[in-house]
């Protein structure tokens, strides 16, 4: 599976948008946790951001973007407007 993991303030306004993979295989209708980390850098601005994010102050949100089933078919996802 791959997506965008999106960082939302209080306010609902995107502070940070984080391409995520996960190659797990997850069973049909259940949940799945990951531990994401990403390389950080002090002089980007979102960097900074996504450090100082207080999660039970905002939101973060999963949107799919291309799934592959255990058959091997696919799936990509449109981009919401």
């Amino acid at each position: 599976m791959r997506g965008i993991v999106s960082l939302k303030n209080t306010f609902g306004q995107e502070i940070a948008a984080i391409p995520m993979n996960f190659e797990e295989d997850i069973a049909p209708g259940a949940d799945k946790e990951a531990e994401l980390s990403m390389e950080y850098n002090q002089f980007t601005p979102e960097h900074r951001a996504i450090r100082a994010f207080d999660l039970s102050r905002g939101t973060a949100e999963f949107a799919p973007e291309h799934l592959v089933f255990a058959d091997g078919t696919s799936a990509r996802v449109p981009a919401a407007e």
